[in-house]
């Protein structure tokens, strides 16, 4: 399951790509500057899920997650994470007819996610080559608390490969986390993609 030091400094080297792309179309978005600070690449086990979410998000308030899959030769799924402050907060930043006439709130919380997911996992997708499809993002909880987004016993693998971006608005509360995971049956055509990448580079 382990990477070598090429491959996650690959690894690294394309998140950071794909950030500044979905950073890019946030801020477009939104009409602010997207703060992007350095992601977290790590493996977790089942049972240690709810503990490395915790760690990585770290916010102690009340939480809404929304999921959204992505099928490709490596398939996995997005969890974007948001405070209760930056939920609150994305109906005055979404600049739009939808949002003015009063679209509801959960609607904005779609199109961020949708936004966010394609940009980011597309652009790692793209620099892996390989073409990703997407399901619908649905929302998995609500004003929960962080410990509630995913119960441990009811994960589909072992062993996961998990990607962690965020992306803060300068000067504002709003904050959105990115958790990306890759199961353990994914991983060996991650490795194999990043091997192709980086023969590619040489």
């Amino acid at each position: 399951m382990e990477f070598s030091a090429d491959q996650l400094d690959a690894l690294r080297e394309i998140v950071n790509i794909a950030m500044g792309r979905a950073g890019d179309r946030l801020a477009r978005l939104l009409g602010c500057f997207i703060e992007l600070p350095v992601p977290i690449v790590r493996f977790v086990d089942a049972p240690d899920v709810r503990e490395a979410i915790r760690s990585m998000v770290r916010i102690d308030g009340d939480v809404t997650a929304v999921r959204q899959a992505f099928s490709s030769v490596a398939p996995g799924e997005c969890i974007v994470i948001y405070g209760d402050a930056s939920v609150h907060e994305l109906g005055d930043l979404v600049a739009s007819d939808a949002t003015e006439a009063g679209a509801p709130r959960n609607e904005v919380l779609l199109e961020i996610t949708n936004l966010l997911v394609g940009a980011c996992a597309g652009g790692i997708g793209e620099q892996l080559g390989q073409e990703l499809s997407y399901s619908a993002p649905s929302i998995i909880v609500a004003n929960a608390r962080i410990d509630e987004v995913l119960d441990p016993a009811n994960v589909p693998w072992r062993t996961a490969l998990l990607l962690e971006v965020n992306f803060r608005i300068e000067g504002r509360t709003f904050l959105a986390h990115i958790l990306m995971f890759w199961p353990e049956s994914a991983v060996s055509r991650v490795r194999e993609s990043l091997d192709g990448f980086l023969a590619d580079l040489g």
